[in-house]
């Protein structure tokens, strides 16, 4: 029981007041419900996150990538790049024109130039002992030749063919008056290009050395005759049959000696055999 005081000062005394509340019978009394949490502040937008480190190297690297492919590309295509000129050094014998209609270099791009097959094109040229092929940038190719050197003349079916050292058919070029003139026994017919026996250019180049110093003149003519084999005949008209191309300096320090001996014997004669060893057969 609960008091109060009144105006005047006295307590009186107050019956509490009767519940409101209902009792509902057969069902329990409902506690009250508990106060509700504030919802959690909303996450931040992804759009609005901070960026992180590797986020810039990704970009930068792409960025570095998407320009570089651009760039290639432009100057894959752009005509700064593109075969305006093409220049021939070293030719002597043979005209620009014709190395040149042999290429397919002009309008093609610097940077991917093929030059092979050019390359190979040029080098079949009789004239031609080598070849390259150069950028000279920004816009020209050159092609650098050196050609071959008539040597001698080659004999063969009765036409004579300019020859280089290797034996290689010059074609229409002209031989120096005081190269070797070599005689073939075959019939077969020979075009520029062609190489000629191997065997026979090397035996008339050794005596082509050493006969100067070994008889003190020069060779004028180197047949093969059937039979016989390699037939000398010097400028001043002695004629010497070595048979094989084998032991040319011995057989040329035979010749000498029989020379000498000759003379002082006054033999004449206009053929020396030299197929016999140190027997050589005066005829």
């Amino acid at each position: 029981m609960k008091s109060r005081r009144t105006a005047h000062g006295r307590i009186q005394a107050q019956a509490p007041r009767p519940s409101t509340r209902r009792a509902v019978i057969g069902v329990p009394e409902l506690s009250p419900a508990p106060a509700r949490r504030p919802p959690p502040p909303p996450e931040p937008s992804r759009s609005r996150r901070e960026f992180q480190p590797w986020m810039w190297v990704s970009l930068t690297v792409t960025g570095v990538i998407v320009l570089a492919l651009g760039a290639a590309y432009t100057v894959f295509r752009t005509p700064l790049v593109e075969v305006k000129h093409v220049v021939v050094l070293g030719a002597v014998r043979l005209a620009d024109e014709t190395v040149l209609e042999r290429t397919d270099l002009l309008g093609k791009n610097m940077l991917t130039l093929d030059s092979g097959p050019s390359y190979d094109a040029i080098a079949r040229l009789p004239l031609v002992q080598e070849v390259s092929i150069v950028r000279a940038w920004p816009n020209t190719v050159r092609i650098i030749l050196r050609e071959r050197e008539p040597w001698g003349v080659w004999e063969q079916a009765g036409v004579s063919h300019p020859i280089d050292r290797e034996g290689v058919v010059l074609g229409a070029v002209e031989a120096p008056a005081d190269g070797p003139r070599i005689i073939s026994a075959s019939l077969a017919t020979l075009r520029p290009g062609d190489r000629v026996d191997p065997e026979a250019i090397r035996a008339v180049i050794e005596i082509a050395e050493l006969l100067p110093a070994a008889l003190g003149s020069q060779v004028a003519e180197v047949a093969f005759v059937p039979g016989k084999g390699v037939q000398v005949t010097t400028t001043d008209e002695q004629v010497g049959v070595l048979g094989d191309s084998t032991g040319i300096a011995y057989k040329l320090a035979v010749w000498a000696a029989a020379i000498i001996e000759a003379e002082e014997e006054r033999v004449s004669y206009t053929v020396i055999d030299l197929r016999f060893g140190n027997r050589p057969v005066l005829q």
